[in-house]
């Protein structure tokens, strides 16, 4: 009696063995998935410690850019990320010829990045500095690559 059963039971802890085994195989393939899936976000990150400056320039002569806040999300992957609003920009005016050319350029990494003339509200990348005399002031809102973080910046040109 005992002989008929251990074939049938040894079959039986067989099967169970192996869809145990077909599970966890399921489980490694589903995690090796998930960190192939990951680490192309994390490897497009900057290995900076906080967003770079954008870089901006008239007939030649860099504006002064300020950083006014950003969330970041530290490049080192220990999922720390890093939210600092400083409320109070230190915003330096730059003396620019009416009329000149406004060349932009942001850091790399930056996904997208939006110009508000704070003066009228109008929102694109200016092609040129106001003909009008006055002090024109601007927002710079950037969206960094694989959300590893937002930031945003301040500057100031006198047309004089």
């Amino acid at each position: 009696m005992l002989r008929k059963l251990a074939l049938p039971l040894l079959t039986f802890i067989l099967f169970v063995l192996a869809g145990c085994s077909l599970a966890a195989c399921r489980d490694v393939f589903q995690l090796r998935e998930d960190i192939a899936q990951a680490a192309p976000a994390q490897a497009s990150w900057t290995t900076e410690r906080q967003p770079g400056l954008p870089n901006i320039t008239i007939a030649n002569k860099p504006v002064a850019v300020d950083l006014v806040g950003y969330a970041w999300c530290s490049p080192d992957g220990d999922k720390s990320c890093t939210n600092i609003d400083l409320s109070i920009a230190t915003e330096t005016v730059t003396t620019v010829p009416a009329g000149a050319v406004l060349d932009v350029n942001m850091p790399a990494g930056v996904q997208s990045f939006t110009i508000v003339n704070e003066n009228d509200g109008s929102t694109g990348v200016p092609r040129a500095v106001p003909i009008a005399k006055g002090v024109y002031r601007y927002t710079v809102h950037c969206d960094w690559s694989s959300n590893q973080g937002k930031s945003d910046y301040a500057f100031a040109l006198e047309v004089g």
